[in-house]
């Protein structure tokens, strides 16, 4: 056992930091901003990630937002499917690192495209349901 042991190497933190600050860095430039200190949340769209660190893992949870309701009046303001399932991605430290690509690929799954790409112009509408009188 203690050869199984030995021939697995873990990572550094500061590796899987550096993959972690990545994945944070990339959100942040996609849109995504701090609501709590493990929260981010996208004004597009009512989801949320939430992550937290563990035992030399970072997880990172994509979900709706808890106080979301599928059947309120903002229902169909989202660029996500509400229909969607949460997901979940990991920076293991005792598993080869992934990159940030491949973290942010395994959280957003089929809505990867929508999630990384920069949030769309709203025509200085704080909200992007609604449209400017006249338009």
């Amino acid at each position: 056992m203690t050869e199984t042991l030995a021939l697995h190497k873990r990572a550094t933190h500061a590796d899987g930091r550096a993959v972690y600050l990545a994945v944070i860095a990339r959100l942040q430039e996609a849109g995504w901003a701090r609501q709590a200190v493990d929260t981010l949340t996208r004004r597009d769209n009512c989801w949320q990630i939430r992550h937290h660190y563990s035992a030399g893992i970072w997880e990172l949870h994509f979900e709706l937002q808890p106080h979301w309701r599928i059947d309120g009046p903002t229902a169909g303001r989202t660029s996500v499917p509400m229909t969607l399932d949460s997901r979940m991605a990991r920076i293991d430290r005792a598993r080869p690192l992934p990159s940030s690509a491949a973290v942010l690929a395994q959280l957003f799954g089929p809505c990867h495209a929508v999630c990384t790409s920069p949030v769309p112009i709203t025509n200085g509408n704080a909200d992007p349901a609604v449209k400017s009188v006249g338009a």
